[in-house]
């Protein structure tokens, strides 16, 4: 799990920096290649950008290249839209990287 201050930026873009840290994260860990990846964003808006290029939005590009050379690395990697309701810890952790002035990080 992870937070950390992104400055201003609208939910869409928020989604797509948490998507590309996920992404980022595991593709250094001792997973890749043994376990498949899942990744629940709330968000109905990113998901497509990420899956589908030519529904992307020309703002995030350099974001979504990153993402792109990532999934690359990672192969299998599953987006499942999840309501924010039922997300509560990753709500939580949004709510809580606001006011922080640097990364969090912590797994197990």
């Amino acid at each position: 799990m992870f937070c950390g201050p992104l400055g201003v930026h609208n939910s869409n873009s928020a989604e797509l920096m948490a998507i590309k840290m996920t992404l980022q994260l595991y593709s250094s860990s001792h997973w890749v290649g043994r376990k498949n990846l899942f990744i629940e964003p709330d968000s109905k808006v990113a998901i497509p950008w990420v899956s589908n290029s030519s529904m992307r939005h020309w703002n995030y590009w350099s974001a979504l290249n990153e993402i792109d050379n990532y999934w690359r690395i990672i192969g299998e990697v599953e987006l499942r839209h999840i309501l924010r309701e039922v997300n509560a810890l990753a709500d939580s952790l949004a709510n809580f990287g606001v006011d922080r002035e640097e990364m969090f990080m912590a797994w197990w």
